[in-house]
């Protein structure tokens, strides 16, 4: 195990058994075969460690690679249609979990050019075993990992009396007028972590709610909680929302998006009560604006 690995077993079980600790660069033989071992620290737990099966060139990838998906098969090359639909799982998988460690993925490949290392099986902790479509995972993964984003944009939001969703599909007509791709989710229809696969390479995100006892709606705050673990990167946003007395959810919501480090690039949009004719194609046309200015 590696010394993290180490430490977090005694830390649990208080036993001190013979452990074996390795390292980057340490190698142990079975006899037959030889296993050399990667440290990859916070990919994504603390002790988390790869082994590289040499004679084999098999990659024990650990969380890495991985995918939340059941499967009669257990090779890639057995699933029909791959990587469909299985491309979408281990997107969700890396967004939901390895986001926040893009940088230290990036590091990952260096490492393994460096080593030399070339895989014909890469078997994860979770999903299917990679026999033919290695070289597909590993570009998805430098990919995601680089963080550049496609012209797509997001309109995520919750709405009370449905006039923050009148806002809702203005934006979204207005990013479709720009000719990009374009994406509306309510917050109680769709699952965080489908909205969190899509944030992954969306250059543009709008967050819509209405104001609810002085603060943003409570969904909004909770999704916005669950995406600033994630530390997304690369990314404009904005917000807009509706209201009926005081509207402070927008710059509640702006104030989180800075804290994000997003790149805010609207002071936010309000409107008090149901929006008017005027108001609904002021949003359309904000919605353009802020796509043909964001997205390339």
């Amino acid at each position: 195990c590696s010394p993290m690995g180490k430490a977090g077993l005694l830390r649990h079980y208080k036993e001190d058994w013979p452990f074996v600790e390795v390292k980057t660069g340490s190698e142990l033989s079975t006899g037959r075969y030889n296993l050399a071992f990667l440290e990859t620290p916070m990919l994504h737990w603390p002790d988390s460690l790869m082994t590289y099966l040499k004679e084999e060139q098999i990659l024990f990838s650990s969380d890495g690679f991985g995918a939340h998906m059941a499967s009669s098969e257990h090779f890639d090359d057995r699933l029909p249609a791959f990587p469909l639909p299985y491309a979408r799982q281990l997107k969700k998988y890396y967004a939901n979990i390895l986001m926040p460690f893009g940088a230290l993925i990036t590091q990952l490949f260096a490492k393994i050019a460096q080593l030399g290392l070339t895989f014909k099986i890469i078997a994860p902790d979770h999903g299917l075993i990679y026999r033919r479509n290695i070289d597909w995972v590993l570009a998805a993964y430098q990919k995601w990992a680089a963080g550049i984003p496609e012209p797509k944009a997001l309109v995520i939001y919750d709405t009370m009396w449905h006039s923050t969703e009148l806002l809702a599909h203005e934006f979204l007509q207005g990013l479709t007028d720009a000719g990009v791709e374009a994406q509306l989710h309510h917050l109680r229809r769709t699952h965080p972590s489908d909205i969190i696969t899509e944030v992954l390479d969306a250059g543009l995100l709008l967050f819509g709610s209405p104001t609810l006892n002085n603060q943003m709606f409570p969904t909004m705050g909770e999704f916005l909680t669950y995406l600033k673990g994630l530390a997304p990167k690369n990314k404009a946003a904005a917000a807009f929302g509706s209201f009926g007395w005081s509207g402070q959810a927008v710059g509640l919501i702006t104030k989180e998006l800075e804290a994000m480090k997003l790149k805010v690039v609207h002071e936010g949009f309000k409107v008090k009560y149901i929006p008017e004719a005027g108001e609904l194609a002021a949003a359309r046309a904000l919605g353009e604006k802020l796509a043909r200015e964001n997205l390339k």
